[in-house]
């Protein structure tokens, strides 16, 4: 059954319904009505990171991603039934800003965004596997207003909205950058 009764999300992915928790994840078969959870294994550097999946996004080649309370962000892999995980370092510019991540999309580029708590907006550079940051800067009144990203949505003209926890909405234009 399902791994927990406090749902934070549900996605769609063939025939499939990925249910993010409080306890983890469970993938329901629709058409076979059985349940796979996947729960953190603190011995299992290939299961789920953290047991609190905020966010679930399938991206346009049906890799599933997922966003956790303090796990980061976790890829995953079809052929193992495992996850790769995404975590902020320190000491790596280039790694997840914040292991808290609120939000995921996939803009009409291909580029995946990642929101987070606290550490703004990250783009993964799918080629690398790198992040890039986004953050607010008080000093650049065109940079993120607040550093929470709780939604992401890109309408019909290809202008992508992010919204925050305390800093409103945020307008970005993919064509002017």
């Amino acid at each position: 059954s399902l791994c927990h009764n406090s749902v934070n999300v549900i996605c769609e992915d063939n025939g499939y319904l990925w249910i993010g928790t409080f306890g983890g994840v469970s993938r329901l078969n629709i058409r076979e009505g059985t349940f796979r959870n996947f729960q953190f294994d603190s011995s299992n550097p290939r299961g789920l990171s953290d047991n609190v999946v905020l966010s679930i996004f399938v991206d346009s080649v049906s890799n599933v991603w997922l966003g956790t309370g303090a796990g980061g962000l976790n890829l995953f892999d079809r052929n193992s039934g495992g996850f790769r995980r995404f975590l902020n370092d320190p000491d790596d510019p280039r790694s997840l800003s914040n292991n808290a991540v609120f939000s995921i999309f996939e803009d009409r580029t291909g580029s995946l965004w990642i929101g987070t708590n606290g550490g703004g907006l990250d783009m993964l550079d799918r080629e690398t596997m790198e992040f890039r940051h986004h953050v607010n800067d008080p000093n650049d009144p065109y940079s993120l207003s607040y550093d929470e990203i709780y939604a992401i949505f890109e309408d019909r003209t290809g202008v992508v909205w992010l919204g925050t926890y305390g800093g409103g909405i945020n307008k970005f234009d993919t064509k002017r950058k």
